[in-house]
């Protein structure tokens, strides 16, 4: 099994000391977070005068999801098994084709 996701939710708990037995299957929903765009700009406001390099351009919403993490590593390991299985097929008929022919 991979590794959770860490999100910010994670990393919260975590840093007040809860233990992991205790979250609920909750997480697994779809979270939204939305930004405020007072927040955007003084997010913006404290990158320029810490560095004075390109702004950083966030979008209003950022979605996170386990689900679609799961389907992309679902959707990886599906291509790995096929991969593997014609790599065996094709070793299988080269073995075949030094023996027997």
């Amino acid at each position: 099994m991979g590794k959770p996701l860490l999100t910010d939710d994670i990393i919260r708990r975590a840093g007040r000391g809860e233990d992991y037995a205790d979250w609920s299957a909750d997480d697994q929903e779809t979270k939204e977070i939305h930004f405020d765009r007072r927040d955007l700009e003084r997010l913006r406001q404290e990158q320029q005068n810490v560095d004075e390099t390109m702004p950083i351009h966030v979008e209003p919403s950022v979605i996170k999801s386990r689900r679609i993490e799961n389907e992309k590593r679902s959707l990886f390991q599906s291509k790995l098994n096929l991969i593997l299985l014609v790599l065996i097929l094709l070793g299988t008929a080269l073995v075949f084709a030094i023996f027997y022919l």
